[in-house]
């Protein structure tokens, strides 16, 4: 085997650190999203308000602990999507209950 750059290159290449500046940007749109729109005038409005708080949190305590552990990789991304979506996925679950 020949160490050509190419081989070099791959086998220390490290994957990506998260990306918690878009994660941060995600969860503080969401949250705006979640304490503005979600309340409306609707009377389960704090009922929708208090479960995203709570989503809020828990997603933002694993952003803290990926950042401490320094993690790597594009896990990062499930929880932008989770982020960005939470709105929706909220609201269908507290009106199913």
């Amino acid at each position: 085997m020949s160490d050509t750059p190419e081989m070099a290159s791959t086998e220390n290449a490290q994957p990506a650190v998260w990306n918690f500046r878009q994660l941060l940007i995600a969860f503080f749109v969401t949250l705006t999203i979640h304490t503005v729109i979600l309340q409306g005038t609707d009377p389960i409005g704090p009922v929708l308000i208090r479960f995203s708080w709570m989503f809020d949190g828990l997603v933002l305590m694993r952003i803290l602990v990926a950042l401490v552990l320094n993690e790597h990789g594009r896990g990062w991304l499930f929880y932008m999507i989770l982020l960005y979506t939470s709105p929706i996925w909220i609201s269908f679950i507290v009106a199913m209950f």
